[in-house]
């Protein structure tokens, strides 16, 4: 219908591959990659890509999804072409970060060995024809004099373990980790070239809140998590009913911030949450939360205005207007209860 032909084109149009807007976000992501890889983090690192790759992927599966459907044929292509458009640009960006990688080195020497500075290194000319300097052998302080940092942390994370299982229900008390973990720190620590260095925190959330807060308080973290994961796994569910009115920009918004929020986690067993971090832990969800519910809305709208149209399940335009009829639903509930009583405990 015409209808159908001006959403279509009203899609196509809000999609273009070259964008100024995406350019600036181009050159935004590009400073901010490098940044990252100035800082030397492994975690970092793996955070962003795996996070990158899972994004993409989604999208791609997507995108096939899309070609391969019968029902509203032209809406399908439309959004086909629009995922199709959407997965080129982020292999722009991915294209352009290993290309920053290549310029400027990874935190990590096996990848390094296929950069720009290791391959030009063997071709530079000698000035003297002593040997180049080799790294020592070993893991104390007597043998390297400056131990490697995942060395350190797994020492760390054998004292947390400790702790934890000396408070196993409400662990030795919230920020107490300084406290409790010179009580059971072992004894390899001492070997080390940050023997005499105050440690507030596990280098790893996960057990930092195990040491800390006990079953409990990890129980309660791991939930908020696997809540967020499984309402995303249900809203990719929930897709395929929302094929005609389906706002895929904010589709994408959403899912690229769980994506994202994937990436904290990551980080978050090499390292601990800084205030930023722990704010983007909480608020990444509850965007996520506002922005479905506003594309609820759109939905519920959009089938409205056409459901004189075929192919449109009863079922579907009923769940919709009851979800946008709802002020808060049992899973909204359910997860405001639970962050109120994280807060309060």
């Amino acid at each position: 219908s015409s209808d159908e032909r001006r959403e279509e084109s009203r899609s196509f149009k809000n999609w273009n591959l070259f964008r100024a807007s995406d350019f600036v976000f181009w050159i935004l992501a590009s400073l901010f990659y490098v940044t990252l890889l100035f800082t030397k983090s492994r975690s970092g690192f793996i955070a962003v890509w795996i996070s990158l790759i899972i994004f993409w992927a989604v999208r791609l599966l997507f995108a096939v999804y899309y070609q391969h459907q019968s029902q509203n044929r032209s809406q399908m292509q439309a959004t086909a072409y629009i995922c199709d458009q959407a997965n080129k640009l982020i292999g722009i960006f991915i294209f352009s970060f290993i290309f920053i990688t290549f310029l400027f080195q990874s935190p990590f020497d096996q990848i390094n060995r296929f950069t720009l500075p290791e391959l030009t290194k063997n071709l530079q000319p000698r000035t003297s024809n002593r040997e180049p300097p080799t790294k020592p052998v070993g893991s104390s302080i007597i043998d390297v004099g400056i131990t490697e940092s995942g060395k350190i942390r797994e020492i760390v994370w054998k004292g947390a373990i400790e702790v934890f299982r000396h408070f196993p229900l409400t662990g030795s008390g919230v920020e107490t980790f300084a406290f409790a973990y010179y009580k059971y720190r072992p004894a390899e620590h001492n070997m080390t070239s940050e023997w005499d260095f105050l440690y507030n925190k596990a280098h790893n959330e996960y057990l930092n809140y195990a040491a800390t807060t006990g079953i409990f308080g990890l129980g309660s973290y791991l939930l908020i998590i696997i809540v967020f994961i499984w309402w995303n796994i249900k809203r990719l569910k929930v897709q395929n009913h929302l094929d005609f009115g389906f706002d895929l920009n904010l589709w994408i918004l959403t899912f690229g911030l769980s994506a994202g929020w994937l990436s904290i986690l990551i980080t978050n067993f090499f390292g601990f949450s800084v205030v930023v971090i722990q704010l983007f832990f909480f608020l990444i969800p509850a965007i996520s939360f506002v922005l479905f519910s506003t594309e609820i809305k759109y939905v519920s709208v959009m089938l409205n205005s056409f459901q004189h149209l075929k192919g449109i399940p009863k079922q579907v335009r009923d769940d919709s207007n009851n979800q946008h009829n709802l002020t808060i639903n049992n899973h909204q509930l359910a997860i405001i209860s639970l962050l109120l009583f994280v807060i309060c405990y």
